[in-house]
Order: C-alpha cells, then sequence, then structure tokens
C-alpha cells in the first residue's frame, strides 16, 4: 500500500489553494468595495437620517477602529493562530454593515461604520497570516499581486454600483449585499480554515522564530490603539460643539494624537528629520491629502452641482485607477512591501 503523501499545490490557483484564494481575494475585493461605497451614498445617508454633523464621524470612526482591530488581530493570530481571529472579524464586519443597514439616526450608523473598520482592519492582519501559513513561499508574490487587484478593482465597479443601488432600491441595500457576500466567501474557505486550525506553524528559511508578544506589551499596544482611535474620533466630531470648545478639543486630540504617534515611528519622523523619517512623514500628508480629499468630492458633487450617486462616484474611480499603481508597486500591500509573517 502506497504511503505517498500528495505533493503541494504549485500555483494558487489550483488544488486545496484555490478555494482559499478566491476566499481571501473575496473578503478583501468585498471590504474595499465597503469603503468606496460608503464614500457614494454618504451624502444620500446624511441626508436621510439628518446627520451632517457627523459626516466625518463616519470615516472617522471606521478608520480609527482599524486601528484597534489591527493590533487586536495580530496579537491573537501570533499566540492562537489566524483561524479565530479571522472568523470573529468577519463576524464583526458583518454585525456592522446590519447595524448600518438598520440604522434610523446617524449616531446609530456612526456605530455601525465603526463595527465595520474594527472587522475590516483584523480580517486583513488575519488574511496576511493565512498567507503565510498556508501558501508556500515561492507564491507569495503571485498572492500580494491578487490581493493588489482586490484594492483596485472595487475601484472601477464600486462607487457607480453603489450609487445605482442608492437610487434604486435604497443606499440600505448597500450593506445587505456585502454582508451576504462576506458570509459567502467566509464560507467558501471554511474547509482550508479547518485544516488550519492546529496546524504548527511552519518554518520560514533564514528567518529565527521569535516567541509572542507578552501580555503585558499587547495591553499596551491596545491601550495606545485605542486612545488614538479616540483622539482621532474627537477631532472629527468637534464641529459638534460650540467653536471655542470645539477648537480646543480638536486641538487636545492633536496633541494627544501626536503623542501616541512617537513611540511608534522612526525617530525624527515628525520633525521631518531627514531620511526615514521625513519619507514617512510625506507619505502619511500624501494619503491623508488622498482621502480625506476623496471623502468630499461625491458630498460636493451631490449637494451643490446636483449630481445622482453614481454620476458622483465616477470621480472615486478615477482617484482609484491613479491611486492603483501604487497599490501594486507595493505588491498588494496597502502602504508598503510585504513582509514575512509568522
Amino acid at each position: 500500500m502506497s504511503t505517498e503523501t500528495p505533493a503541494p499545490p504549485t500555483g494558487i490557483w489550483t488544488g486545496s489553494l484555490l478555494w482559499m484564494t478566491l476566499g481571501a481575494n473575496a473578503i478583501i475585493f468585498l471590504a474595499a468595495f465597503d469603503a468606496l461605497a460608503v464614500t457614494t451614498i454618504m451624502p444620500t445617508v446624511a441626508r436621510d437620517l439628518d446627520g451632517a454633523t457627523l459626516y466625518s464621524a463616519a470615516f472617522s470612526s471606521t478608520l480609527a477602529a482599524g486601528v484597534i482591530g489591527t493590533v487586536a488581530s495580530g496579537a491573537w493570530a501570533d499566540r492562537r493562530g489566524p483561524v479565530a481571529p479571522l472568523v470573529a472579524a468577519v463576524a464583526v464586519f458583518v454585525g456592522g454593515l446590519v447595524v448600518a443597514a438598520t440604522a434610523g439616526t446617524m449616531p446609530l450608523f456612526v456605530v455601525g461604520r465603526f463595527l465595520q473598520g474594527l472587522g475590516m482592519g483584523a480580517a486583513i492582519v488575519a488574511i496576511y497570516v493565512i498567507v503565510a501559513r498556508v501558501y508556500p513561499a515561492r507564491v507569495h508574490t503571485r498572492v500580494f499581486a491578487t490581493f493588489a487587484a482586490a484594492w483596485v478593482v472595487p475601484g472601477l465597479v464600486g462607487p457607480v454600483a453603489a450609487g445605482a443601488v442608492a437610487d434604486g432600491p435604497g443606499w440600505r441595500w448597500v450593506f445587505v449585499g456585502v454582508s451576504v457576500f462576506v458570509i459567502v466567501a467566509l464560507v467558501a474557505i471554511g474547509p482550508s480554515l479547518r485544516r488550519l486550525r492546529g496546524a504548527p506553524i511552519p518554518a520560514t528559511d533564514g528567518e529565527v522564530a521569535r516567541p509572542p508578544a507578552s501580555a503585558a506589551r499587547i495591553a499596551r499596544d491596545l491601550v495606545l490603539a485605542t486612545l488614538l482611535a479616540f483622539a482621532v474620533v474627537g477631532i472629527s466630531t468637534a464641529e459638534e460643539l460650540p467653536t471655542w470648545v470645539g477648537w480646543i478639543v480638536a486641538a487636545g486630540c492633536v496633541v494627544a494624537a501626536i503623542l501616541l504617534f512617537r513611540p511608534v515611528l522612526p525617530r525624527g519622523t515628525l520633525t521631518a528629520r531627514r531620511g526615514l523619517g521625513s519619507t514617512i512623514l510625506l507619505r502619511g500628508a500624501i494619503a491623508a491629502s488622498f482621502f480625506s480629499t476623496e471623502v468630499r468630492l461625491p458630498y460636493l458633487l451631490q449637494a451643490h452641482y446636483g449630481m445622482k450617486p453614481w454620476e458622483a462616484g465616477l470621480i472615486l474611480t478615477v482617484g482609484a485607477v491613479s491611486w492603483g499603481p501604487r497599490r501594486s508597486s507595493s505588491r498588494g500591500w496597502p502602504g508598503g512591501s510585504p513582509r514575512r509573517v509568522r
């Protein structure tokens, strides 16, 4: 009787890797689609829920929650493996979509957006860890290339599709549709996740295995991420307060964000020191300018020029296409080149 073990898959679209590749790309695609869809339909949402004052908070809460989700998922995956963090992240993400779809007030909608950001940040980190655990090292670049496409393609179809849905059945159905597809994607990779659960961490050539971070360090990172999240949300909601109070709150949140950023940034970043520090500061400024402008453009086009949501969404398609080469050059990792993940 033969005891030969089956040969590992030679490609990311073959054998046992097929459904994992499809499911992982689908989750990333839907996360990107959700972000662009919300940007397109937010003017309609703010008008229906009478929540123009919380317009910025609907975006900043998602960004801030993503920081917490990234830290928590990374620590959890490092200590227990990526399966449970991914399942929990998808559950939180879907929960946020449901809350947003059923929200009757703008504050409740912002809560839903917070949950979406929390789940989205955690899910993407867990997927990257799964890539390191499941895929042979020789195909990692191909996997990340597909992730780059999964980030860019929603920019071609997402804004117009979301705008058309908002014009037709209603903006709530955008969140319902994304939640259904996310669940289908998780089911698609279910068999691969079951095989991964309990499997040993594979050895990585040329890298010394490191023990998981201590509980004290994880707690510190989570506290810093949470405080930073509150600072980001505080800046965006300061406009609701009386003018002088709003300026004080915004200034305090900016100072808090700077103090919280300092421990995790290279020395000289906040003073634009020549070298790595100024490079990171410039990249952050460019990204912040790009995305903050992208958030406001659909509102301007719909509120002041009377465009329909799908028409205003076309400007996001142009932005996504222009931003695409940067993502592709980073091999699918937003903001930088991929690193080996344990």
